[in-house]
């Protein structure tokens, strides 16, 4: 963002200031900022998962709020398969295990209670303080089977919880979040130490409330393609999650955010090498000038063409080797010749690898 102050003096809002916005859109425009780094932030923790997957496995999350929990292969429902199947096939041989052993305390309650039924008849004085033990007795043992089916009942329940696939996050996608998150969160530093920089210098132009708006985004983008170069050339694809370094991963998409044109001209480098062409670019001389030389003087020639600068070329004059006075640039190359007698003709040859050998035939008056 250029820091030349504006020409114009309509500032809308401060007479003096160059600042093209108002004391209300500096107050909206903190706000934005803050909000749009706590989002990214927020992201963050809220997709940051529990443990790594183990290598081998693709893994499978549970996502609320901001818990993203690993799920075990068997939690997870994946209509008409036989692990489906399987599944709940055991847990319903556990519950149908649990109601009978229910039944069957209930059965021994229900016994104890006809015996002592049969006693308070036969005999309610002598046997009065036997059945209150005995009634004591048959309460305590139906609460403890309550209890036993509550406890049992909803550990089973628990042993066997099922996660509908549609419900779950692959490992993969998670990573996609968490960068483009991180990309955003870095270039946010970068915006908001920009903004704030440009309106404390009172240099603020309103013209680039765009560049704001969108530099976040594309520093996102950014972020993701650097994920895939890096996945792509540094991290074989094979990889399980327990193999990734998911911080050293983050810390360079924050960093991508955070340097957006650094990260683009590197990436423009890496290009360059991966997509290099293999020909190789051939000087061609097309004259040399001036064709009339001076004697006992040193005269200045100036040898044309194209490409002069890509391969070291051999310049020499009567067999004598010569050396450019100055850096060759792609389309000139200088040297001094000092002239014999008037009347001789010195020859130039310029040679070089792969360049097709020039000769010129001075005269000298």
């Amino acid at each position: 963002m250029s820091t030349t102050a504006p020409k114009s003096n309509d500032d809308p809002t401060e007479t003096g200031s160059q600042n093209q916005i108002s004391t209300w859109g500096k107050v909206a425009a903190g706000i934005l900022l803050a909000l749009f780094t706590l989002l990214a932030l927020n992201t963050i923790i809220s997709y940051w998962p529990d443990k790594l997957p183990p290598a081998g496995d693709d893994g499978r999350y549970y996502h609320k709020c901001h818990i993203t929990m690993l799920l075990d292969k068997v939690a997870i429902k994946q209509p008409g398969s036989q692990k489906d199947t399987a599944a709940a096939a055991l847990f319903k041989n556990k519950q149908d295990s649990v109601i009978k052993k229910i039944k069957t305390g209930q059965a021994k309650v229900a016994k104890a209670d006809s015996g002592t039924i049969a006693a308070l008849k036969a005999d309610q004085t002598k046997h009065a303080k036997a059945v209150d033990d005995s009634t004591l007795k048959a309460k305590k043992a139906l609460a403890k089977v309550d209890s036993v089916k509550s406890v049992k009942y909803n550990d089973t329940v628990q042993k066997a919880a099922i996660y509908d696939i549609d419900d779950t996050i692959q490992f993969n996608t998670i990573l996609l979040i968490l960068v483009a998150a991180a990309g955003f969160l870095g270039n946010m530093i970068h915006v908001a130490g920009s903004f704030t920089a440009f309106v404390g210098l009172e240099k603020f132009k309103k013209s680039w409330l765009l560049w704001y708006f969108v530099k976040p985004f594309t520093a996102s983008a950014l972020a993701i393609v650097v994920y895939f170069t890096f996945r792509a050339g540094f991290l074989s694809t094979n990889d399980g999650g327990n193999n990734l370094n998911l911080f050293g991963i983050m810390a360079i998409s924050a960093m991508s955010g955070l340097f957006t044109e650094v990260v683009t001209r590197k990436l423009r480098d890496v290009l360059d090498v991966v997509f290099k062409s293999n020909s190789t670019v051939v000087p061609v001389i097309s004259g040399a000038t001036p064709v009339t030389l001076k004697h006992s003087v040193a005269n200045p020639i100036t040898i044309t063409g194209t490409n002069l600068d890509k391969v070291p070329l051999n310049i020499t004059i009567d067999g004598t080797a010569i050396a450019p006075t100055g850096k060759p640039t792609a389309t000139s190359i200088v040297i001094n010749f000092t002239a014999g007698a008037a009347g001789t003709s010195p020859v130039l040859s310029v040679t070089g690898a792969g360049v097709k050998a020039y000769t010129q035939t001075f005269t000298v008056a």
